[in-house]
């Protein structure tokens, strides 16, 4: 596997990338003020029953979608339309009961937060965190499949906490939590969003880095390489977490995050916001896709690329009333 990209998953799994590798034009003459245009006739819930939904559309057609059904399983569909009708649900990673030989203690360990992305030969992996319900039994590790016929079949997972045998530190700020890190690439720089809790409440920043040199020094508070991602920054009481940021393959960076302005201060009820940018900074042109009341959520969102500028964006949401299911929105993004 090439360096990058065992870079690249690292940030993904290890810390949880956006999904599908990623290509375009290299810069742009100009600043463009992109905003994306949300088409209401395309929205659909894809699955009744789930959470955290994370997406990849692979090189040759189909658009295949992870999410945890919330009782500790990792299911995986796949649509073969760009989203309009979807398979199954078949089950990826299955939660299981794990029994130490030496004490016979045991606990349940469930499986979560999967994230699934597609290698330059093809290969598509998805990922899962194993998360024991009692500590010390059984460790808390990241599980990884490989399948190389688009998802169809997965070989037998793998532990993996990290591929070095000296971890390095990417980013820290003291006294804070850099959270939910997603990584995307332009060549020859590495942006990694996090959430990050320096007002108090959490806010999308971004983390840079070069490729050819990645992270010979951790990018600390204070640092030239870690600043907000919004153009316009949010009060310090709204809450704006669990970034999620995609670089499409037109070179248009999206940035989307689950936040309580305009809401209940209970982050809870948060629902989900994109932004978007010609740069990966300076992100502006707030858009709601989904129409969320203020007794609902959307969060635990995810983008993916369509190709064409059109983008989808995915989120766990209750917004019409019912369970929390996994719901779709396609989007355009067009240039003032």
């Amino acid at each position: 596997m090439p360096y990058l990209e065992r870079l690249i998953l690292l940030l993904t799994f290890c810390l949880p990338l956006s999904s599908c590798l990623f290509k375009g034009r290299e810069g742009k003459e100009k600043r463009l003020n992109y905003f994306i245009e949300w088409d209401t006739t395309s929205l659909l819930r894809v699955v009744e029953d789930g959470v955290y939904p994370r997406s990849c559309l692979l090189k040759d057609g189909p658009l295949l979608l992870v999410y945890e059904n919330g009782r500790g399983d990792v299911f995986v569909t796949r649509s073969e339309d760009e989203g309009v009708s979807w398979s199954d649900p078949v089950v990826a990673y299955a939660k299981f009961e794990y029994v130490d030989s030496n004490s016979t203690t045991s606990t349940l360990v469930n499986c979560a937060n999967p994230e699934i992305v597609q290698l330059s030969n093809g290969d598509v992996l998805l990922a899962c965190n194993l998360r024991p319900v009692t500590e010390g039994v059984y460790p808390f590790s990241i599980a990884l499949k490989r399948s190389s016929d688009n998802g169809n079949t997965w070989l037998d997972e793998t532990i993996v906490y990290t591929w070095s045998v000296n971890p390095v530190t990417v980013s820290f700020r003291r006294g804070h939590r850099d959270g939910m890190p997603v990584a995307v690439h332009d060549g020859t720089f590495i942006y990694v969003v996090v959430e990050d809790n320096l007002s108090g409440q959490f806010k999308p920043y971004i983390i840079k880095g070069t490729v050819n040199t990645p992270w010979s020094e951790a990018v600390m508070d204070g640092s030239p390489h870690r600043y907000s991602a919004l153009r316009n920054p949010l009060p310090d009481t709204v809450y704006a977490g669990a970034p999620y940021l995609l670089r499409t393959y037109e070179g248009v960076y999206v940035l989307s995050y689950q936040t309580t302005e305009g809401r209940s201060p209970d982050w809870k009820r948060s629902t989900m916001e994109v932004v978007v940018s010609d740069t990966p900074r300076e992100f502006g042109a707030p858009s709601r896709p989904f129409d969320v009341p203020l007794a609902c959520e959307a969060k635990w969102n995810s983008l993916v690329d369509l190709g064409d500028n059109r983008v989808a964006a995915i989120s766990s949401s209750n917004f019409d009333g019912k369970k929390v299911g996994i719901w779709m929105i396609k989007g355009k993004i067009k240039s003032r």
